[in-house]
This record gives structure tokens, sequence and C-alpha cells, in this order.
């Protein structure tokens, strides 16, 4: 209940649809929706949780939010593809701006949990597994993605806590 959702349509033959940077395209519980990218799910629980606030972050190596987040026990939400797959182009709408806006198709959301000198470790919601991928891959996957960060901090975790579990599905 916390994502506005805005579903693409067909106007004279031109598919219109919202920015996926605004609102969730489709409905999260249906098959054929498209998604969101950081800045709808970092405002989303800015707006609505009371256990934990969002950072959107621009950070391009995922080594760098790393050693910034992870390190700190803080969990972060990164945007790649399902299973690692290779980015394809999907379908094109025009925003309301005149723009026209190109899906990515494979868009996948999962958090980044832990790495080490091999792998980078990722909560994946449509497994519900810790899912373990060579950290060069995640890095190419998380670029085609545009670099798409977003750190959750635990508001009532005290300082020092160890690290805990963040529970994300969708």
């Amino acid at each position: 209940n916390w994502l506005e959702c805005q579903y693409p349509y067909m106007k004279n033959g031109t598919l219109y649809g919202p920015d996926p940077h605004q609102v969730f395209v489709g409905n999260p519980f249906e098959s054929n929706s498209y998604g969101c990218y950081a800045p709808v799910i970092a405002q989303m629980i800015q707006d609505h949780s009371r256990l934990c606030r969002a950072q959107l972050v621009s950070v391009t190596d995922l080594e760098t939010l790393c050693d910034t987040y992870i390190c700190k026990d803080k969990p972060v939400l990164i945007w790649v593809t399902m299973e690692m797959k290779a980015s394809q182009e999907g379908n094109r709408w025009q925003l309301k701006n005149g723009e026209t806006f190109t899906w990515i198709a494979g868009e996948h959301c999962v958090v980044l949990t832990g790495y080490d000198a091999t792998y980078y470790y990722l909560k994946d919601p449509m497994t519900g597994q810790l899912e373990k991928y060579p950290k060069a891959l995640v890095q190419r996957r998380y670029e085609e993605l545009g670099c798409q960060a977003v750190v959750i901090e635990d508001q009532k975790r005290p300082a020092g806590a160890d690290l805990y579990e963040l529970n994300f599905k969708s």
C-alpha cells in the first residue's frame, strides 16, 4: 500500500506511461508489471516506515558501497538484472514531458548484504535465498541499471549492534 502505482496505456497507437523514477509502473503483485527505480523506494521508506530510513546514494563502484555501508552493517538495495543475465532494451513509452522512455528488461532489485574477495552476496526477493555471484558480473549488471542504490538504516538498532538480516520481500 506504500507504493504509488500507475499503468502504461495505449492511445492512438502510442504507448504512454509513467516515469519509473517517480512511481511503480504496474502493480508489484502482477507478473506482467515493470517496476520502479531507486528514488521511488527511497521515498516510500522515508514517507512510511517507522522502523528504518532510506538514503538514496549515487555510488558507481560496489566496492565503495561495501566499504562505506556493508562494513558498517547497513544493507544496501541495488538494481541489477534477474539471475545476473545481460540486460536488454524493453518496451518504450512516452512520458508526460514528451520524452521517450526505454525500460530495461530484466530489471531487478536485491539486497547487497556482504562480500568476500571473489563474490558479492545478495538477498534475492524472487528466490528468498542468499545468492552469490562473481564481483565483476554484479558490478557490470549494476552499471547496466544505472548504478542505483538505496542504503537502509535501522532507526531502532543501537550503535555497534551485530549485523542483522533484512527481510525484503516483494
